[in-house]
């Protein structure tokens, strides 16, 4: 019988862990996709930090405080893989995306609230995509993490769904 189980574990370790010499290398867009989710992971933050002060919501409030603590978590992950990986992550927002911190920092009440939900349907949906397509990466690490990442991602947008139709929303997709 300990044979039996013996061969059950050592067949099972075989499937389910990589060896060292089966990892690839990043490719210059696998390094481009880890690179724009590090920042779409701060701005993420940033933005759940607002919506934590500012918004009138508690649906808002409570789904920045839940964004906040899952993308910081998965943010965690990506610089263990970034370190694992050898390549360096951004460490703050770019442009864009302090433009709209900036922007949505100047609002309050139920402009904030709509504002903040809009930005993070369209954000999840747009994440989606791509970690559908990092998920399919040649690189075991790379497509692990973003294989974990997606159905956080899915909940999110879900969650968003729900807010907007509390906040009467429209959802165009």
């Amino acid at each position: 019988m300990a044979r039996y189980l013996f061969i059950a574990v050592s067949v099972t370790t075989c499937f389910t862990t990589t060896p060292l010499w089966a990892a690839q290398k990043l490719d210059a867009n696998e390094v481009a996709f880890l690179q724009k989710a590090a920042q779409g992971q701060l701005a993420v933050v940033a933005l759940g930090k607002l919506a934590v002060k500012k918004a009138s919501s508690k649906e808002v409030k409570d789904y920045g405080a839940e964004i906040i603590e899952d993308h910081q978590y998965a943010g965690q992950e990506l610089q263990e893989l970034s370190a694992k990986e050898g390549i360096y992550l951004p460490v703050q927002l770019d442009a864009k995306q302090k433009t709209q911190q900036q922007r949505l920092s100047h609002l309050s009440g139920k402009e904030f609230d709509e504002a903040f939900i809009a930005y993070l349907l369209n954000d999840h949906r747009k994440d989606l995509k791509e970690f559908e397509n990092a998920a399919m990466s040649h690189n075991a690490r790379l497509k692990q993490w973003a294989e974990t990442t997606l159905p956080i991602l899915a909940v999110h947008l879900k969650k968003a769904e729900r807010v907007s139709d509390v906040l009467g929303l429209d959802q165009a997709k």
